[in-house]
């Protein structure tokens, strides 16, 4: 076995393990890539199968590093860019104005699957508008913390011309954690610094990730929306 001496692990670069290694990395995609488009109905995709008969099949010699070859996967059960959509459904039937906050996380996650070079900064700037989008929503269809007798239609211009004063607004009549309004503040300087200033700014997967997950929970807070991570 290629082991390393203290066999706490392997020998990447024993001969046994470069022989054999092709077919462990096809292997391991396969079924991960399997186990990921059954895991919505494990119970009837897998489950169900609890009796079989083993057929023996003689294999040929394959050259070392060639690429295996494997049983077609099943079709996905729904698209890349439903996902969140699907968990929400329930949610959305009763507040259909959320549609748009849940398919733009959706749309966050295409992004991400992307091999564009700016991905991030995309992102970035859509997961910003979301958030401030949220907060205008909730306003708007809250009429029992926001009545139109007071939130009169000029009110409202005015109130989100400033997003702070919507943020405002909105954390006085639900709990947001003062952490999470920092981060969507920091967030919102970034973005503003890729949209009005000259220079450049990179965008870490780091930074998709947190703010995608702080804009996860305001979501939650205001319109009891779940996601998947």
């Amino acid at each position: 076995m290629p082991w390393t001496s203290n066999k706490s692990q392997l020998n990447y670069d024993h001969p046994v393990f470069k022989a054999i290694s092709r077919a462990v990395i096809d292997l391991t995609a396969h079924f991960s890539k399997l186990s990921r488009r059954l895991k919505d109905d494990w119970r009837g995709s897998v489950l169900r199968y609890d009796t079989g008969n083993i057929v023996v099949t003689e294999t040929t010699d394959t050259a070392t590093g060639t690429r295996l070859i494997l049983p077609d996967l099943p079709k996905q059960s729904r698209p890349h860019g439903t996902r969140q959509k699907k968990k929400n459904e329930g949610q959305l039937r009763n507040q259909p104005w959320a549609l748009g906050l849940v398919e733009a996380m959706d749309a966050v996650e295409v992004i991400e699957r992307t091999q564009l070079k700016t991905k991030n900064r995309i992102a970035l700037i859509l997961l910003d508008s979301n958030f401030e989008i949220a907060l205008k929503e909730f306003i708007v269809h809250r009429k029992d913390l926001f009545p139109a007798t007071k939130y009169k239609e000029t009110v409202l211009v005015n109130l989100f011309r400033n997003r702070t004063d919507v943020i405002k607004e909105v954390a006085s009549k639900v709990t947001i954690s003062p952490q999470i309004i920092k981060l969507a503040n920091h967030y919102y300087e970034l973005r503003n610094k890729l949209i009005h200033e000259r220079a450049s700014v990179d965008v870490l997967d780091d930074d998709i990730r947190t703010y995608r997950s702080t804009v996860e929970s305001v979501l939650h807070t205001l319109f009891d929306l779940e996601f998947e991570s």
